[in-house]
């Protein structure tokens, strides 16, 4: 269900009061909800997988986002990347990972989990590294549609540029 999991498991079902617990909370409830309602054969393990506390530094280009007034609504996506000729401005992003709070994270997770999950760090992050959404927030949705016919080779350079920063 990706994006529909907030209709299925709205935030008002949440019963913890704190931020990491009720991320803690919403993703037991997402793996009840598969387990119970979805029912394929998606693997259910008693691992409490806690991910490492990271943040990137950026393209050298900033994203733009102008926000709906709705809560999760929609967005605007200024073209940033509007001149092929400012490919070279971008720099490959630094990963820095936030040992301390991990490590803080990771302590919490033991003592509330021990003894009926077991709790695991791990190093793995989202299933995709979404290569075209940030070609998309470069140079937006309608030039990025049009790239494959009227610019292919840059875009083929602009997408090795973001394989070679996520590798």
């Amino acid at each position: 269900p990706e994006y529909a999991w907030y209709e299925l498991i709205p935030h008002t079902q949440l019963q913890c009061k704190n931020n990491l617990a009720r991320l803690w909370e919403y993703r037991l409830r997402k793996e009840i909800f598969w387990q119970e309602q979805i029912g394929d054969d998606r693997v259910c393990t008693k691992e409490f997988p806690v991910c490492h506390v990271f943040r990137r530094t950026g393209f050298g280009i900033d994203f733009q986002h102008t926000k709906s007034r709705k809560r999760d609504g929609a967005y605007h996506i200024d073209t940033v990347l509007s001149d092929w000729d400012d490919l070279g401005k971008l720099r490959h992003r630094d990963l820095i990972v936030d040992y301390e709070t991990t490590d803080k994270i990771l302590a919490l997770a033991h003592e509330t989990f021990d003894g009926i999950l077991d709790v695991v760090i791990h190093n793995a992050w989202w299933y995709s590294d979404k290569l075209s959404e940030e070609a998309v927030f470069l140079r937006g949705f309608e030039n990025f549609l049009c790239d494959f016919y009227e610019y292919p080779d840059e875009l083929h350079a602009l997408m090795a540029f973001l394989r070679d920063d996520h590798l």
